[in-house]
């Protein structure tokens, strides 16, 4: 899942990773606390769960500091297994820092895996971080395999079989555009047949002094019920998508910010045929009107 090249200086790399944690804040906004406390949802590591992560990942690299929500965990300097190897950090964070987990069976069934985004060592191109996956063996986790590039760690979707299936939402903005998507990830499959895009979302009212109408789009939240009642869960999406006309007031005045009204909200179910999503007939319409390429 790649993003297109763009500006990669440095200071770029905090505002994709805010990005990227106000997507997940947003899709966690609202629900209920049963809802938060889901297991199959990605989350923060623990402490101790953090360090024992990281001793597969960076070996003697491990280090906490101290930051201004908590302590942070990330790697000295950049794992051998990044595009960024060998390079070292600055005085405020780690040069691969731990971001999410999800715990899972994600190679094969009664596997004790996880996946664990992080953020670092990895330029523009690969959404400056990745994925690594790991496997619990005794009492330590092993180093199994890493997906540069990946982020957006979402949560779980369980298969019959007994596997797990990494749900993604992520996203990248630039030159007023802000692009959203959301996908399926297969640690078992090949990495050509690994990601399963299901919708992409393109939003441009940054861009409102440089038009007259600007679309406003994003991914609200996700449900995961069996939609079809054949004993499989599926995935309803709830984005909000309208185009939106813009006031004589803003247009060619750059300098004003413009926020858009509320735009309509709309369902987009997903039905999982035992392998993969495919969008159900009665959403089609509206998929085709909201998804982008």
């Amino acid at each position: 899942m790649k993003i297109p090249e763009q500006n990669e200086a440095h200071y770029l790399r905090p505002l994709l990773a805010l990005f990227a944690f106000l997507l997940l804040a947003t899709l966690l906004h609202g629900q209920s606390p049963s809802t938060v406390n889901d297991p199959d949802l990605a989350r923060p590591a623990q402490s101790q769960e953090s360090m024992d992560i990281l001793s597969a990942i960076c070996g003697k690299d491990a280090q906490s500091k101290p930051g201004k929500k908590g302590p942070i965990y990330g790697c000295r300097v950049c794992p051998k297994f990044t595009s960024e190897a060998g390079q070292g950090t600055n005085d405020s964070f780690p040069a691969l820092q731990i971001y999410h987990v999800l715990p899972g069976s994600f190679t094969r069934p009664g596997a004790v895996e996880t996946v664990v985004e992080v953020n670092g060592c990895e330029a523009h191109v690969n959404n400056f971080g990745g994925t690594v996956l790991l496997e619990k063996v005794g009492p330590r986790w092993k180093f199994k395999r890493y997906v540069p590039g990946e982020i957006g760690l979402n949560r779980a979707y369980k298969l019959k079989q007994g596997r797990t299936l990494a749900l993604y939402q992520g996203g990248w903005t630039g030159q007023g555009e802000t692009v959203v998507w959301l996908g399926t990830y297969d640690f078992a499959s090949p990495v050509a047949h690994a990601w399963q895009k299901l919708i992409t979302l393109h939003d441009s009212t940054a861009n409102a002094c440089s038009a007259t109408t600007v679309t406003s789009s994003g991914i609200d939240s996700l449900k995961l019920e069996d939609l079809d009642h054949d004993g499989v869960l599926d995935l309803r999406v709830f984005v909000h998508w309208g185009n939106v006309k813009v006031p004589k007031a803003f247009q060619g005045n750059c300098d004003k910010d413009f926020t858009p009204g509320k735009v309509p909200v709309r369902e987009i179910d997903f039905l999982f045929d035992g392998k993969q999503f495919h969008v159900a007939p009665a959403s089609r319409k509206e998929f085709k009107l909201v998804s982008q390429e």
